[in-house]
């Protein structure tokens, strides 16, 4: 606490939560999308089932295997399944009566872990709020604090678990006007409250408020007071401060910005070195290099064999 006043967290209300609890005020916006980018098209044919798009990180092969085993069939388009153009997207959310929302991405909680019991690599992406904006019923896989942005089984539906999931597809499937039902309440919670406009607005009405605070003053802002609040931490979260887990953080990125050859600002970011030297990430980096100058040898050796 006190380095910053003010933290915009864009998709993960527990990483808010965190900070809340260090002093800092904080402000989730969920997400951040446009009616231009993401719309309904008129007497469009629901003919998929089950759509999910986005890449195949954290479990989501894991997910899509298990409801291929329990015979319902996922229609996959997007980074690990081929692109499609933005317009060819839209029509296949709108052609569907169910968009999954699965919503880890594989990132590295050795490096990052913040407490007992957070799961780092959770956030509520954007495909919760896209398809909604185009009409389509959202399943989203359950992230903590997502109850603060829909009303659970009345805009959205979430699954905790394989089983849960596969019984709420097959139920939505079977009743499409309760889907309707929840899915239009969906799209006017996400035209009312999280387009760019809206969550602009409530970034400019918090950085006002909190202005004022500091120099005595007390007002009201509309967003602040009725339909948006600072999120407190609703329990006592378990959070330890680590230098050894920041400086770990700290060296992907410095190595991701030198292999994109930003070496200035990888040299800027270089400072985390005052606080401890990243031992955890360095022996992982050596143990992946070697292991792969391994594999290589021992292709050639077999190459070699074959001749």
């Amino acid at each position: 606490g006190g380095y910053f006043d003010f933290f915009v967290s864009i998709d993960c209300p527990r990483t808010s939560d965190v900070i809340a609890q260090l002093g800092c005020k904080t402000i989730c916006l969920g997400n951040v999308v446009s009616e231009r980018d993401f719309y309904p098209i008129k007497n469009i044919k629901k003919t998929i089932d089950v759509l999910f798009y986005g890449g195949l990180k954290g479990n989501r092969k894991d997910i899509i295997n298990y409801l291929s085993d329990n015979k319902i069939k996922v229609h996959c388009v997007g980074k690990s399944f081929g692109k499609l153009s933005s317009k060819e997207l839209i029509r296949t959310i709108n052609k569907s009566k169910i968009c999954l929302a699965l919503n880890q991405i594989g990132q590295n909680p050795r490096a990052i872990e913040l407490e007992e019991g957070y799961i780092v690599n959770t956030s509520i992406k954007a495909r919760v709020f896209e398809p909604l904006l185009c009409k389509t019923f959202v399943l989203s896989e359950h992230v903590d604090g997502k109850e603060r942005f829909f009303l659970i089984d009345k805009e959205i539906s979430t699954f905790k678990g394989k089983e849960e999931l596969v019984k709420k597809i097959r139920f939505y499937i079977k009743n499409p006007n309760l889907r309707e039902k929840i899915t239009n309440a969906g799209y006017k919670k996400v035209i009312k409250y999280y387009r760019g406009n809206q969550q602009i607005t409530k970034m400019i009405d918090a950085i006002i408020k909190i202005t004022n605070e500091k120099k005595g003053y007390k007002e009201k802002y509309k967003f602040l007071e009725n339909n948006y609040k600072l999120e407190e931490p609703n329990k006592v979260l378990k959070f330890r401060k680590s230098n050894r887990r920041y400086v770990n953080y700290r060296a992907q990125i410095v190595h991701s910005l030198i292999k994109k050859k930003k070496y200035l600002y990888a040299l800027k970011d270089m400072s985390f070195f005052l606080k401890g030297f990243p031992f955890l990430y360095f022996k992982n980096f050596f143990r992946l290099f070697l292991y792969n100058k391994f594999s290589f040898i021992i292709n050639i050796l077999k190459n070699t064999r074959k001749k």
